[in-house]
């Protein structure tokens, strides 16, 4: 978010008093500061809305957009408790002069970063209940005494909202190149300077900026392709922010809407194949660095595949030495003994059914087992059996 926000003091007839004295006992340090902590939800609350004509003007409606200039007017805080949402303390912000700042700018701010963002979804006279995280190293400056067992609430109102002229609707197709070179050069400077969140901003305005401009079928080809080969190049240096805000499936969305309209393109390959080593898909990435080197000899892309093709390679030889152990020596032998002994029963039984008169082991069965009546009808339905089942015939 970028929008610049500017604070000014509440008259002295909307502060908020002080309602309950705080025990200094059991109290924890609540900073604020410019940065928020990573994945933070902030929570917004509509306390109150002026009733005026406002609604009327489609400016006043609106949000804020970036880098917009919003007036804020602070009221203070409140302690409320977690268990029963119940007011705590009360308290008044100390009068400060009006400031201007840049929201997630890496400068220290009288605001907390999380209040600037609040406003990118406020409109004009709205009076607003805000919830941020706090505490610790994430902000900077301008500590203050809060109890334990408690979420801290800022209110604040939107005074105004001075728009910045961005691409019209209606904007030819030389105005939206122009502003599509504009936000490239600007992303750039802020790439340099390690501000990765708003040059990706920049990146992605740019883009939407050309992808205006091939929708709207006007011009002739080689101004078609001209236009798309720098589409490309926003997609793949939007890729590299991406990448170094560690967002890498959007990385690879990013590259493949590149290769969607150069196929051949080594740099979007080359930053797809780090996005994919990234989310350990070892074999994909290296599908898409083979392809990349039959386009190109780069040094990085050859260092990269043989980096990737190592990392299989061991991947595969820890999977084989886990089943190793999982197998050792001792029980590989025994298993192959095992299986010796079943080989060799088999094939003695084999023999003996091969080999031998079917009635000498019938009477022998018969002899040893004084029970049976070793009548010749009995013997003759034993001798069928083993017969049959000699041959396999199962029927007899």
């Amino acid at each position: 978010a970028m929008a610049t926000v500017s604070a000014s003091s509440p008259s002295p007839s909307t502060s908020i008093a002080t309602v309950v004295e705080i025990d200094a006992s059991a109290i924890r340090v609540v900073t604020i500061g410019p940065r928020l902590p990573p994945n933070t939800r902030i929570r917004v609350r509509a306390i109150a809305q002026k009733d005026d004509d406002a609604e009327d003007d489609d400016d006043d409606v609106a949000p804020p957009g970036l880098d917009d200039t919003v007036t804020l007017a602070m009221y203070g805080w409140r302690a409320r408790a977690f268990i029963d949402d119940g007011i705590v303390h009360d308290a008044v912000l100390h009068a400060s002069p009006r400031i201007e700042t840049h929201v997630m700018d890496g400068v220290d701010a009288t605001l907390c970063a999380g209040l600037e963002a609040a406003t990118l979804s406020a409109r004009v006279g709205q009076r607003l209940g805000v919830v941020v995280p706090s505490g610790g190293a994430p902000f900077a400056s301008a500590p203050f005494d809060a109890p334990r067992d408690v979420y801290i609430e800022y209110e604040f109102e939107v005074l105004s909202i001075a728009r910045t002229g961005g691409l019209s609707v209606d904007a030819r197709d030389e105005d939206a190149k122009r502003y599509a070179d504009a936000k490239k050069s600007e992303a750039n400077e802020l790439f340099s300077r390690g501000e990765y969140a708003r040059a990706l901003r920049r990146y992605d305005d740019g883009a939407n900026a050309l992808a205006r401009v091939l929708m709207s079928g006007t011009g002739t080809q080689d101004d078609v392709k001209a236009t798309e080969r720098v589409l490309v190049t926003f997609h793949v240096n939007a890729a590299a922010t991406l990448l170094k805000l560690e967002r890498f499936v959007d990385v690879c969305r990013r590259c493949d809407d590149a290769l969607y309209i150069e196929a051949t393109n080594v740099k979007a390959m080359y930053r797809k194949s780090q996005a994919l080593e990234a989310l350990g898909e070892l074999a994909s990435a290296l599908e898409v660095l083979r392809e990349a080197l039959e386009l190109s000899k780069d040094r990085a892309i050859r260092e990269a595949f043989v980096r990737v093709r190592r990392q299989i390679t061991a991947a595969n030889d820890a999977e084989r030495a886990v089943y190793g152990r999982m197998m050792d020596g001792d029980a590989m032998a025994a298993m192959e003994a095992k299986e010796q002994n079943a080989t060799v029963e088999v094939s003695t039984i084999k023999g003996e059914i091969s080999s031998g008169s079917v009635f000498e082991r019938c009477s022998k069965f018969c002899r040893e087992r004084p029970f049976v009546v070793a009548s010749g009808a009995s013997m003759f339905v034993v001798a069928a059996v083993f017969v049959a089942r000699a041959r396999g015939d199962r029927t007899k």
